[in-house]
């Protein structure tokens, strides 16, 4: 299972691109209209019933998980500060725009409601399907967001990859993806493996790593700090 890791940190903004051509001789001359931006929408909600201060916000951000560091191709943030006790606080409804152009790559939502700036509630990554140029993730659950504990850092190539644990599950942060991993056995140091994805390896020993993720071996891992 994926579990943010903020992440996957948003800024408000929603991007749209639009393109117009000129029509060819022997046409109208009428510009022809471009490819429409793609919109992405749906709500948040939390089950536990917790009302939300003034400086409460949600953030909402789509990647290309396509592309390595999961670029950020649009941001929304959404102030709560009026949404206070007896109004309906949650779900909270967002809204997306992305450039036209994006068919084809693989595209994942994220989600958090922050108090204070600091995450309450995390959503995600997930997996973005368009029809019609929207996708519609509906009521997306949120989960209360942990933080990584006994984090170490690792320098994997001039990547940033942190190691640690949420609540008793071993955890590695890669490119603001969360992965739980699980113990295996090893003849020396400590080796881990993706829970849900096996092919994911992380083998610690001393102050240097190797690690296996979607196909990729990467290089030398040394502790930092």
């Amino acid at each position: 299972m994926k579990t943010p890791g903020l992440l996957f940190v948003l800024f408000l903004a929603a991007l749209a691109a639009g393109c117009a051509g000129v029509g060819t001789a022997g046409r109208s001359g009428a510009a022809a209209a471009g490819p429409e931006p793609a919109r992405v929408m749906g709500s948040l909600a939390y089950l536990e019933r917790i009302a939300l201060p003034p400086d409460a916000e949600a953030l909402v951000a789509v990647h290309d998980a396509s592309l390595p560091g999961r670029p950020v191709l649009a941001e929304v943030r959404v102030s709560l500060a009026g949404r206070q006790v007896p109004a309906p606080q949650v779900p909270v409804p967002f809204a997306l725009t992305l450039q036209p152009g994006l068919g084809g790559r693989a595209l994942e939502l994220e989600a958090a409601i922050r108090i204070g700036a600091q995450p309450r509630w995390v959503a995600g990554p997930i997996a973005l399907r368009f029809s019609a140029g929207t996708a519609d993730v509906g009521t997306v659950r949120m989960s209360a967001y942990q933080p990584l504990a006994f984090e170490v850092r690792y320098d994997c190539g001039g990547e940033l990859v942190r190691f640690g644990m949420v609540g008793d599950r071993p955890t590695l942060v890669i490119d603001g993806e969360r992965i739980p991993l699980k113990p295996v056995s090893a003849a020396s140091g400590a080796r881990y493996e993706g829970e849900a994805d096996p092919t994911v390896e992380f083998w610690s020993k001393g102050r240097e790593a190797t690690l296996r993720s979607k196909g990729k071996a990467w290089p030398i891992c040394r502790m930092l700090g």
